[in-house]
């Protein structure tokens, strides 16, 4: 996981972003079948998954985790098929975080583990789906969401307009009007190196 995260972005409102590391966005189309999916109760068969199968409203980046004994290693596969065809990684540890996904999406994706006895076990097929592009808050405003877009080695760059209920854009955000996450733990703003940048032909812009 990286310790840092600088997150830009371009706004109109207060919000909550939530920041995260990442893994390498280059999909690998799998050559090989998967491997037949194991019994649920199999220790042995990845298991429990985070988010937990159908969640829905997931950021762009999610962070896939499961439990599973007795692996070597593992292979991620994702996509919006069912089941999920793109092997995107193959890791030995228990999570994988995706590159950008698209907004109001449903994905699927599944873990096939490689045991250390020399068995290979497909978990089951898992799903989530993504928040939608415009997003209301609980203070009565919405978030219009443009681009996300990931630079190495720790930069999570978000373009995106906060409206209030008349679809006026808010001008006057601060700092201090944003909540910085990682992994679903807060983090200060000093810790996350957040920035705000206001765009010059669009009313913010985060970088």
């Amino acid at each position: 996981m990286l310790n840092r995260l600088k997150i830009i972005t371009i706004f109109l409102l207060t919000i909550a972003i939530f920041g995260c590391s990442f893994d390498s966005p280059a999909p690998t189309q799998s050559t090989s079948t998967p491997a037949t999916p194991s019994s649920p109760s199999d220790r042995n068969t990845p298991n429990l998954p985070t988010p937990s199968d159908g969640a829905i409203n997931q950021l762009l980046f999610v962070t896939l985790k499961w439990e599973c004994d007795n692996a070597s290693e593992y292979d991620i596969y994702l996509g919006e098929t069912n089941p999920p065809l793109i092997r995107y990684t193959t890791t030995q540890s228990k999570s994988y975080t995706t590159p950008p996904l698209r907004y109001d999406t449903k994905y699927y994706w599944r873990v096939v583990a490689k045991g250390t006895d020399g068995v290979t076990r497909s978990g089951p097929v898992w799903s989530f789906t993504t928040l939608p592009s415009t997003l209301s808050t609980v203070n009565g405003y919405a978030l219009k969401l443009y681009r996300t877009e990931t630079k190495l080695p720790n930069t999570v760059e978000l373009v995106f307009q906060v409206l209030d209920l008349n679809g006026s854009g808010v001008t006057n955000l601060q700092l201090s009007d944003f909540e910085v996450f990682e992994d679903e733990l807060p983090l200060s703003i000093s810790e996350s190196g957040l920035n705000i940048v206001k765009c010059a032909t669009t009313p913010y812009k985060l970088k």
